[in-house]
């Protein structure tokens, strides 16, 4: 969801019971999608298991997803043709989009609930849980609206924005500290099978041409999201909420920042790889925000808003980090800058990437700068105008070349 100034929230807290009569509204635990969405212990004797009844939507494991196996075999065939073998084939996000109600193929370490979750990255968030580098853990997560919108009556004017962009954690990591990259591997990106958009009185660019308040549901299944009997596109499943403990501050979900955060950018979807600034020991993950599908800009101020679950891979690079979270990609990587104004975003983005070039691989400041304008893209993930207190999100994405494999020289 936008990134926008909220009331003040405790940093940690639990998730706020829902609204009067919501259990009577079509959530997760309805025929519809399949299986139960209350929350899981902390360990299961089988993870993924749980995993598959939630989203298979009762299939039985030999069934998966229809046509799934033939499809895999010939995409695999064309994979191998495309892509170099030395690269796994989760590391390419067209890839992994086909597969992003699929079970997951590592062993799950660890469970977070939905009922886990903080409200604000602070420097003095309590972690849930402990773990090793190499770690699997699967999130458990909350539409950004915790629930409060079920159906196209429920209006966001009508809502308790005080309870937005829920994250679920965090989780310490061993042995990260402040100067290290907390690397958190995107593994799936699991959503159930409806999801809502919104469109808010006075926000996005083109709230003067519109009626508002309004909300829309979508079907979100096999990898396809119905809008109407008409419109229908591929899923591009993402997480909005992503970030670690500040150094100082404390931001709101919504916000984005150095951090992370409210990082809104479609890139982070399965098989990206981010590497967060650690600022405190054991870096604090969080996450949330899930979409089902989000354009870049977001203009309206929402993707396809949904519940889910997310699974990732904790690593560390020591003694590295950028000033913003740095994505990788399989062919790319990306630099982030986050300001209230477009302009200002763009230019940190491009100080960012600039520095990067010249301190990891020694460019000239010219030669970096000639560099980022033949060959890389700036562009924006998040610029929802107007609107109060919203942040812009700008990104430079570079191309993987033998002068530049990455965003760090390891």
């Amino acid at each position: 969801m936008v990134a926008a100034r909220l009331p003040e929230l405790p940093v940690e807290a639990d998730l706020a019971p829902w609204p009067a009569g919501a259990d009577d509204l079509p959530h997760a635990s309805d025929e519809r999608l399949g299986a139960h969405l209350d929350p899981a212990p902390a360990r299961e004797a089988d993870p993924e298991r749980h995993l598959g009844e939630l989203y298979d939507s009762g299939r039985s494991e030999d069934e998966g997803v229809p046509g799934a196996v033939e499809d895999e075999e010939r995409e695999q065939d064309r994979s191998d043709e495309e892509h170099p073998a030395s690269v796994p084939p989760l590391a390419f996000h067209s890839r992994a989009r086909r597969e992003w109600r699929r079970v997951a193929v590592a062993t799950v370490d660890e469970v977070i609930g939905r009922d886990s979750v903080i409200w604000a990255f602070g420097p003095d968030i309590e972690p849930v849980v402990e773990v090793e580098p190499g770690a699997v853990v699967r999130f458990e997560t909350n539409d950004c609206f915790s629930g409060q919108i079920r159906s196209e009556d429920d209006l966001v004017t009508s809502i308790d924005m005080g309870r937005i962009n829920s994250a679920t954690g965090p989780v310490a990591v061993k042995g990260a500290e402040p100067g290290d990259s907390l690397v958190v591997e995107i593994l799936e990106v699991n959503p159930i099978e409806w999801g809502v958009a919104t469109i808010m009185p006075g926000y996005g660019q083109l709230h003067e041409q519109v009626r508002s308040p309004v909300t829309k549901i979508f079907d979100v299944k096999d990898g396809w999201i119905q809008m109407d009997e008409r419109i229908r596109f591929p899923a591009r499943p993402m997480v909005g909420v992503v970030g670690v403990a500040t150094e100082g501050e404390t931001l709101s979900n919504a916000l984005p920042g150095e951090h992370g955060g409210n990082l809104d950018n479609h890139l982070h979807g399965p098989g990206a790889r981010i590497l967060f600034p650690v600022r405190q020991p054991g870096g604090m993950f969080a996450v949330g925000d899930m979409h089902a599908s989000m354009g870049d800009g977001e203009i309206c101020g929402t993707g396809v808003e949904i519940a889910g679950e997310v699974v990732v891979r904790f690593d560390l690079v020591k003694r590295k980090q950028g000033r913003w979270p740095v994505t990788e990609l399989a062919d790319r990587w990306v630099v982030h800058g986050t300001h209230f104004e477009f302009m200002e975003a763009m230019q940190l983005a491009c100080e960012e990437a600039a520095r990067m070039l010249v301190d990891e691989w020694d460019f000239t400041h010219e030669d970096a700068f000639i560099f980022l304008s033949v060959a890389c893209d700036v562009g924006i993930a998040q610029a929802c105008k107007p609107g109060p207190g919203f942040e812009t999100i700008a990104r430079v994405v570079i191309p993987k070349i033998p002068a530049v494999p990455g965003p760090f020289r390891l």
